[in-house]
């Protein structure tokens, strides 16, 4: 439970799901690591030909595990302090007694959980593009559908999550002024 906002906010549920895909990513890029010849791609194009390879090493393969806890760790410590997003209404809402204030940063929570989720899918993803780009070295372009609906959706949710606040901070507003 979050002491800023009072409620879990599915926030048990995007940890076990973060969780279980970065266990996944690190157990696949540990198993992968000793299989992969001397040379792997390390850039992508937007069709998803490797455009840059380099030497296999442990900082260039295991960056994209790394880089996937480290911001999904921060999406989820962050969500603990929800007073410190940024969003039109901050200062607004920050001036509200906390009953008020909890809705609105459960469902800013709510979008930081998704992004960090997503986040930890698309490099998941992406790993798993390195791994068969580094063993087939005759690299055709693959099939890219999962990162693009991952990258709207990490752009697209955002807005919906925004929207709703914005509608739930008037329809608060509003209470407000009632109550004065």
């Amino acid at each position: 439970m979050d002491a800023q906002s009072g409620s879990d906010d599915g926030r048990t549920t995007f940890i076990y799901l973060i969780g279980a895909t970065l266990l996944i990513l690190w157990l696949m890029s540990i198993n992968a690591y000793s299989t992969l010849p001397d040379r792997i791609p390390v850039h992508f194009n937007w069709d998803g030909t490797p455009d840059r390879w380099d030497n296999k090493s442990i900082m260039n393969f295991f960056m994209l595990p790394g880089l996937a806890t480290l911001i999904s760790a921060f999406m989820l410590i962050i969500s603990r302090y929800p007073h410190l997003y940024n969003f039109p209404q901050k200062e607004e809402v920050k001036t509200w007694p906390p009953e008020f204030r909890k809705p609105v940063y459960a469902i800013l929570n709510r979008m930081m959980y998704f992004i960090g989720f997503a986040i930890s899918v698309l490099f998941l993803f992406i790993q798993i593009q390195v791994i068969q780009g580094a063993k087939s070295q005759n690299f055709t372009p693959s099939n890219l559908w999962p990162m693009w609906i991952l990258v709207a959706g990490m752009v697209l949710l955002p807005i919906y999550y925004l929207v709703q606040v914005s509608r739930l901070v008037k329809t608060i507003r509003e209470k407000l002024a009632q109550n004065r």
